[in-house]
């Protein structure tokens, strides 16, 4: 990993000095994420999970310029729950790679977090193309393949089953509204769960 990092650093301050913003901007959020998702600690903050997804937006707004517009809507309360890492990142790189990519429009990629009783509700949504009645069947079986992906939200759901049990995912589309992944999980403070490195 060390050496990853001084790799995408050299590259950062290369890319700097010679007048080439963009790579910059590539190699300072790949490092992000990669030392977001290389730490053994299989719990972060809600605001940790979401300063990764920045730094994958700031990657996709590069491919992407123009394309979307990312939001969050998270109440300052909710940023230090602990979340599984990585568990929302997918659902946002899904709403890029199949809704942006896909519309002839730019799109709104909206996450969200609310608190119901002692659970909080997470949601990724976004305003592109939404699925067919058979495509969005095929994903809630996780039976879809596309692109040769696929493992997405099954590897969140087994995640979600392993850490909570019963805790799980669901997912929606359709012209009018978009289409929206949610997920309910228990509400953790910190010290509810191991964190060591």
């Amino acid at each position: 990993p060390h050496f990853l990092y001084n790799t995408l650093d050299s590259i950062k301050w290369n890319a700097r000095i010679n007048q080439v913003p963009e790579i910059a901007v590539l190699a300072e959020n790949l490092a992000v994420i990669l030392r977001k998702s290389i730490s053994s600690r299989p719990f972060i903050t809600l605001r940790e999970e979401l300063e990764t997804i920045e730094s994958y937006v700031e990657i996709q707004k590069i491919r992407f310029t123009g394309r979307f517009l990312y939001e969050t809507e998270i109440p300052d309360q909710l940023e230090d729950c602990m979340v599984p890492k990585m568990i929302l990142q997918p659902l946002v790189e899904n709403a890029i790679l199949h809704g942006v990519e896909n519309s002839l429009t730019p799109c709104t990629i909206t996450v969200t977090a609310r608190e119901q009783t002692a659970d909080i509700l997470l949601e990724v949504h976004n305003t592109g193309p939404c699925m067919t009645p058979e495509e969005l069947d095929a994903v809630r079986r996780f039976a879809a393949k596309p692109k040769g992906h696929g493992i997405g939200l099954k590897n969140i759901n087994d995640r979600l089953q392993l850490y909570f049990g019963s805790f799980g995912w669901q997912i929606d589309s359709d012209p009018e509204q978009g289409t929206r992944v949610r997920m309910t999980l228990p509400k953790k403070e910190k010290e509810d769960v191991q964190t060591a490195d």
